[in-house]
C-alpha cells in the first residue's frame, strides 16, 4: 500500500494555514514640492516594483483513521481510493492505522482506546453506544447541521436508526449494511412442483418445501441434495419471528428456556436430525446452494453478486417466512465514527463523509445493494452502479430489498442486542450433534446469561 500505516502513539496535528504574508506596499509620507518656473527636469525612471511573494501552500492536516483489516486485504483498491480522495482535497491527508488481519477487530479497537492511543476516525461495525458512553466518540449531530451539502436523511432510515440512540445522539455514520434474505432455486423448486416462495410463506411452509426438496435415492441418509439450509450462526434472528427473542425486556432477562425458545430451537434441531433436511455440518452457499445440492438458502446480499456468475444456476430471492412475532431478518451493518481526542474535527468530518459514501468496489456491495432504487439516498450512483455492472439477476430484486423493513433485529457491538457469543456458539452444536437435548443447553445457556446480566447489573426478575 502506497498509504503508510502510522504508529499507535499520538502525533501532533500540523495546525495553522501556514506560509508568510507578503508585502502589499508602503504609503510614502512627506510634502510635495514644486519644480522652479521654466526649468526642465528630467523626468526619473519609475522604480521596478518587486511582485509580492507568493504565500506558500499550507501543509496538508493530518488525519488517523483507524480502519479494519479488510483495507490491508483491498491494498490496491484503497490506494486508488486515498489518491482519488487526496487530488481531491489536498489540503488533507489521511493516514492509514491498519488493523491486523485474522484477529478480532473489535477487541483491537478496545485494546486501542485502553492504551491511551488515539485517532481521528475509527472504522467499526458496532459498539458505539458503548464508546458514546464513556465519551470516546462524538455525537456528529454538530457537524451535519453545520453542514449545509450534508443531508442525514438521504440515508436509508433503517440503517441510522442503529446508530442513533433513542434520547438523541448519532453516534456514527452508516458505511455499509446487510440482511438475510431467501435464496431459492427456481429449477429445483420448479420440478419438485413447489410454488415459488412468496410473502404468505411461513416456516411451515418452508419445513413442508425442504421435506419435498430433499433428495435421498439410496436411502443411505445422506441426500444428494437438501430442502434447505440456514447459516447456524444467525438462527437467533431467522428465528425471532417464531419465540419474540431469547431475551426479553430490553435485554435484561434471559427467556431461552420459555417454552417458545424451546420450540424454536427444537424446529431447527428436528430440520437436521429428524426430517433430515438440513446438511451439518452446513456446506455453505459455495458447495451447496451455488452447486445446486441446497434448494432454499438464507443468505446476505452480497452472495447475489457472486451467484450470478455461477452459469447456469437460475436463482431468485425473497423475504423472510413470518411466524407468531413476524417477520425477522439478521441485520450487520458497518460505521465509522470521530473519536473525541481529535484536534482537527473538521478535517476528520471531511474523511468520515468521504468513507461512508465513496463507491468501494467488492466491500461496498452490501452497502449498495440495500438501498432501494429511486430513493434519494447519497449512495444511490453506487447502487445503480453495482446494479449495471454485476448483476443482472435476481429479479424480484425490489422484494428482496424489502427484508429490511421487517423488524429488522437491531445490533451493538457489545452483548445488548445478541443471543449469540462465543459460548453460545460452543453450545448450540451439541443439539444439532444430537450430543444434548434442547432442554439441557437451554438450562445451560440461561445459567451462563443470568449471571453475565447480574455481573453488569442489567438483570430484572
Amino acid at each position: 500500500m502506497k498509504t503508510s500505516s502510522v504508529g499507535l502513539s499520538r502525533r501532533r496535528l500540523l495546525q495553522g494555514m501556514g506560509g508568510t504574508l507578503g508585502v502589499l506596499g508602503l504609503a510614502a509620507c512627506g510634502t510635495v514640492q514644486t519644480a522652479p518656473a521654466m526649468e526642465e527636469k528630467e523626468a526619473e525612471a519609475p522604480k521596478e516594483e518587486k511582485p509580492a511573494e507568493a504565500p506558500k501552500p499550507a501543509e496538508p492536516t493530518d488525519v488517523e483513521f483507524l480502519i479494519g483489516p479488510f483495507a490491508g486485504r483491498n491494498a490496491d483498491a484503497m490506494d486508488t481510493l486515498l489518491t482519488n480522495f487526496h487530488a481531491k482535497t489536498p489540503d488533507i491527508q489521511i493516514k492509514l492505522i491498519v488493523a491486523e488481519s485474522g484477529t478480532n477487530y473489535q477487541q483491537q479497537i478496545a485494546t486501542f482506546v485502553a492504551a491511551g492511543a488515539n485517532a481521528d476516525v475509527v472504522h467499526m461495525s458496532g459498539g458505539h453506544f458503548t464508546y458514546a458512553a464513556d465519551g470516546v466518540v462524538v455525537n456528529l449531530d454538530d457537524h451535519i447541521k453545520a453542514d449545509a451539502d450534508f443531508d442525514i436523511a438521504a440515508y436509508y432510515p433503517r440503517v441510522t436508526e442503529f446508530y442513533r440512540e433513542p434520547a438523541g445522539g448519532l453516534w456514527a455514520l452508516p458505511w455499509n449494511h446487510a440482511t438475510e434474505g431467501v435464496y431459492y432455486n427456481k429449477t429445483l423448486l420448479a420440478e419438485a412442483g413447489i410454488d415459488e416462495p412468496d410473502e404468505s410463506w411461513d416456516w411451515d411452509d418452508l419445513r413442508e418445501a425442504a421435506r419435498v426438496l430433499t433428495k435421498d435415492a439410496n436411502n443411505d441418509g445422506e441426500p444428494e441434495s437438501w430442502g434447505v439450509e440456514f447459516r447456524l450462526v444467525r438462527i437467533d434472528l431467522v428465528l425471532l419471528s417464531v419465540v419474540g427473542g431469547f431475551l426479553a425486556d430490553n435485554n435484561t432477562r434471559s427467556v431461552i428456556t420459555d417454552p417458545k425458545s424451546i420450540a424454536a430451537l427444537q424446529f431447527i434441531a428436528d430440520l437436521i436430525l429428524k426430517d433430515r433436511t438440513h446438511p451439518y455440518p452446513a456446506l455453505g452457499w459455495r458447495n451447496g446452494f451455488s452447486e445446486g445440492k441446497i434448494a432454499i438458502s438464507f443468505l446476505p446480499e452480497w452472495a447475489a453478486v457472486r451467484l450470478a456468475a455461477v452459469e447456469g444456476l437460475d436463482f431468485d430471492v425473497g423475504v423472510m417466512p413470518q411466524g407468531p412475532e413476524g417477520r425477522f431478518t439478521f441485520h450487520g451493518s458497518g460505521g465509522a465514527s470521530m473519536f473525541s481526542t481529535s484536534d482537527s474535527q473538521d478535517a476528520a468530518w471531511e474523511v468520515l463523509k468521504w468513507f461512508c459514501n465513496y463507491d468501494g468496489g467488492e466491500w461496498a456491495v452490501a452497502r449498495a445493494i440495500s438501498f432501494p432504487a429511486g430513493s434519494p439516498t447519497a449512495l444511490i450512483e453506487a447502487n445503480e452502479y453495482f446494479w449495471s455492472e454485476y448483476l443482472t439477476t435476481p429479479p424480484n430484486r425490489t422484494r428482496f430489498l424489502k427484508n429490511p423493513d421487517f423488524a429488522v433485529v437491531p445490533f451493538g457491538g457489545s452483548w445488548d442486542g445478541r443471543f449469540f457469543d462465543q459460548s453460545s456458539r460452543q453450545a448450540l452444536p451439541q443439539i444439532w450433534e444430537g450430543a444434548k437435548s434442547v432442554e439441557e443447553v437451554a438450562r445451560e445457556l440461561d445459567a451462563l446469561w443470568v449471571a453475565r446480566l447480574e455481573e453488569t447489573g442489567r438483570l430484572k426478575s
